[in-house]
C-alpha cells in the first residue's frame, strides 16, 4: 500500500481504464531515503521494517512493549510516539486495538504528523478515526492515507472514498493463498504437538 499511495497507481488504472492518459497530473513520490515510522514492532512490524529497509528506507519505530535494545537490533532506530508523528514520511500501523490504541490517530495526532506525510493502516479498524482522517487528507495537511481495515465492515460508501489522495481495500491483509496454506498448516502442527505433547503455542486463555 506505500508503493501505491506512493506512485498513485490506483488513479493512474482507473484513469487509463477510462480512456484518459493523465501522467502529468499524477505525479508520485520515491521512497527510497523517506523515513517510514512502525507504530508496533511484533511479528508483522518487524518484517515490514526488513521489506523497507531493502527498499532503502530510514526505519523508526515505537513499541512500548519492545526495549529499545530489541528494536535497535532489528536496525530500527527507536523513538517515542511523538518522535514517530513529526518524523516520519510515511507511518505504517501494526499494533493490536486495545483500549489504549482506539483512536490512537485522531485530529490531535494527525496533526502533529509532517504536512505531506502519508498513513497506512493494515492494522485493526478503530486505530484510526476516519472522520479525523478524512479532514486531514481533505486540508492537504496529510499527503495520502491507505486503510485496510475500518470502524465497520464492509463499511458501505464513506466520505473518505470521494478524495483522491486515499486508497483502500477490503480487509486483504492475510488474503493471499499462501498465507492461508500457512493457517492451516500451524493449525494441524499445533493439534499434532498438543496431542502428543501436551503443550501448544500461542495459547489465548489457558
Amino acid at each position: 500500500m506505500i508503493l501505491s499511495l506512493s506512485r498513485n497507481i490506483p488513479r493512474a488504472t482507473a484513469t487509463m481504464k477510462d480512456g484518459k492518459w493523465e501522467k502529468k497530473n499524477l505525479k508520485g513520490h520515491e521512497i527510497y531515503q523517506k523515513t517510514l515510522g512502525l507504530v508496533g514492532i511484533g511479528n508483522i512490524g518487524s518484517l515490514v521494517a526488513e521489506r523497507a529497509m531493502g527498499l532503502k528506507m530510514k526505519v523508526i519505530g515505537f513499541d512500548p512493549y519492545q526495549s529499545p535494545e530489541s528494536i535497535e537490533k532489528m536496525g530500527i532506530r527507536p523513538v517515542n510516539f511523538d518522535e514517530i508523528l513529526a518524523e516520519s514520511d510515511y507511518i505504517s500501523i501494526h499494533t493490536p486495538k486495545t483500549a489504549e490504541t482506539t483512536n490512537l490517530f485522531n485530529k490531535e495526532t494527525l496533526y502533529k504528523m509532517k504536512k505531506g506525510a502519508m498513513l497506512i493502516n493494515c492494522a485493526r479498524g478503530g486505530i484510526v478515526n476516519e472522520d479525523d482522517l478524512h479532514e486531514a487528507l481533505e486540508s492537504n495537511h496529510l499527503g495520502g492515507g491507505a486503510l485496510d481495515v475500518f470502524v465497520t465492515e464492509p463499511p458501505g460508501k464513506i466520505c473518505l472514498m470521494d478524495l483522491d489522495n486515499f486508497i483502500c481495500t477490503s480487509h486483504l491483509g492475510a488474503s493471499t493463498y499462501e498465507a492461508q496454506d500457512n493457517v492451516a498448516r500451524d493449525v494441524a502442527n499445533q493439534i499434532v504437538e498438543y496431542l502428543g505433547t501436551g503443550k501448544a503455542e500461542n495459547i489465548v486463555n489457558q
